[in-house]
Parts: structure tokens; sequence; C-alpha cells
């Protein structure tokens, strides 16, 4: 789709993705179950759960959550907590707003949470809310496909969480990346090493000389057909871009997947790294970010507007 001349500045490189972000592209594909890796079984995960007595953020579409819902779940979007609706992408700059509107579910930072949704049937729904919470500091937050529970039916007499007082959320900025700081950290032509037992034991004549890792890994998410479509190529990026499909660090009921990333340490990307999760619109990116969160592995940081987000900032 791309044809670029070498010659062509990198501005006009910017201009042809962002052009190309402005008509996102839609993927569906039939999602494949994933091995568990040693996960508890279904069963022991609902009721593991359900005796913690969580509150339960549904993030179903209205029609489905009104068709089947574990009793009192309350039905949300991801797109509510970002300024107008979600057209931004972004979180809403005012985080306590949004810990006011948990405190009124019920939710503050020392309250279990589970959020249900389509699982790998969806888009990653779960997961962007998942992050959102753990950005605002919910320390217990779990993930699950409405599928585990299709046994609980709606009940007229289910009952909802009563209001927690107001809180101020302790923010962990550190698990996001805005689309200024991503064009100046992705495009950096300075890469500094990652630290490795290996390269100091080189450095000190322990060992073999090591090529210094790089410090940070760009985790594009998408699909393959967008990534086909508008290649990150085209920013000409300065550090190694991975391409990881999100739903390798879930399974087949929405639940987090550590073993995944055994399959991100396959492909180059290490513990110590940063590692900057990019797709389309932030909702798989905020997957992935709250998956390896969840997992310890490296230093997540969501770029939550997605690539489109990108075509109102300049490198």
């Amino acid at each position: 789709m791309f044809s670029v001349r070498r010659s062509l500045i990198p501005a006009l490189l910017l201009t042809g993705l962002v052009a190309c972000q402005m008509q996102p592209t839609r993927v569906r594909e039939t999602p494949q179950p994933v091995p568990p890796g040693g996960q508890e079984d279904a069963a022991t995960f609902v009721t593991r759960v359900l005796a913690q007595k969580p509150v339960i953020l549904d993030v179903q579409a209205p029609m489905d959550y009104g068709i089947s819902h574990v009793p009192g779940a309350i039905n949300t979007r991801w797109e509510d907590f970002s300024p107008s609706g979600g057209k931004s992408h972004a979180l809403d700059p005012d985080h306590f707003a949004l810990a006011r509107r948990l405190a009124l579910w019920g939710l503050d930072p020392g309250t279990p949470v589970l959020v249900v949704g389509m699982g790998p049937e969806g888009r990653g729904e779960e997961g962007r809310m998942a992050w959102m919470l753990r950005f605002l500091g919910v320390k217990q937050v779990e993930t699950g496909s409405i599928r585990l529970f299709r046994g609980q039916i709606p009940r007229e007499d289910e009952s909802r969480p009563e209001n927690k007082p107001s809180w101020k959320p302790a923010t962990r900025d550190e698990l996001e990346i805005a689309p200024a700081e991503f064009f100046k950290r992705a495009l950096s032509k300075t890469r500094i090493a990652v630290p490795t037992k290996a390269r100091a034991q080189a450095l000190q004549g322990g060992g073999a000389p090591v090529n210094p890792e790089p410090a940070r890994v760009i985790l594009d998410v998408r699909h393959p057909a967008e990534q086909k479509v508008k290649p990150l190529s085209v920013l000409a990026p300065q550090w190694p871009v991975v391409i990881f499909p999100w739903r390798g660090l879930y399974d087949e009921f929405g639940r987090v997947r550590c073993a995944g990333t055994q399959d991100l340490a396959k492909q180059g990307v290490r513990e110590g790294q940063e590692i900057l999760v990019v797709d389309e619109d932030g909702v798989a990116a905020a997957a992935v970010g709250f998956a390896l969160d969840v997992c310890g592995f490296g230093k997540p940081r969501v770029l939550s507007t997605g690539l489109r987000g990108l075509g109102s900032v300049r490198p």
C-alpha cells in the first residue's frame, strides 16, 4: 500500500501513515483456543473469583449484557473513560473524576475486580478496562470470558455493590506513553544498552564479548492484515519492532496467560526492556500492557491513543 522513496524526508513518511490512520482497518478473525499453560481449570477459577465477592464490570455490548450477564455485574465500556466517548482513545486526563465514578460502583484501590467480556472473540476490551484500573492503582484485577459464567442467569433480585467514599488515585504513569513521548522514544537515534549480567561480565573480561541489547522494543499487537496495510516501517523506528498478536497472552477463557511471555522471549523481548505496546486504537495494546504488568514481564508502556492518535503530533 505504501510506496516510499528513500529520498523523502521523515515528515512525508509520517504524513503517509497518519493519512491511512484516518480510515481504520477492521479485521475479523476466528480465535483459536490457546492452551491454559498450567492455569487453574475453569470451574475452580469461577468458584475462587466469585468467592472474593468482587465488583464485576461487564464490557459486553448492552444487548449481549441484557441476554446474559453475571448477577450484579455493571455494564460499562472502556470508551466511557475516554474524552468524547472514546473518540480520542486516550484516558480522560481527569483521573480523580474516573476514581469518583468507580467509587459510585463500590470500587476502591483495595477492591477485588473481575472484568468480563467476550474474551478471545472480542477485541481485548476486558484488557483495556483492566489496564485502566491498574493504571489508577487498583491492585487486584482479573479478566474472564462471559463463557465462563453462562450458568449465571440475570435475576430480578440481583444487587449492586454499595458506594465507596471518593478516593484519589495513585496513578501508575509508567504504564502509559503519550503520542509525543512515543515519537521521542521510538524515533530516538541513541540506543542505551540494557545492563545484562552477560554484558557486565564481558566488559570485565569474564566472558566472550556480547552485542548490547536495546533498552526498549516496540511491540506491535495488531492483526497481520493491519500491519501489512499500515506497516510501522514508514516511521523508520530506531528500535526493534516485534510482531505479537495480543491473544497470545490470553487463554481460551479470556484469562491472562503468563506462559505467553516465553513466546515473547523467543522473539528477543527481554524482561529488563521497556516495551512500547502499540495497535490501531489502543484497545488490544492495553490488553497486552495489562497482561505484561500482571506477569511482571518487562516494563510495558501502552500507547493508549493507538496509532490513530499520532496524527496531531510531530516528531
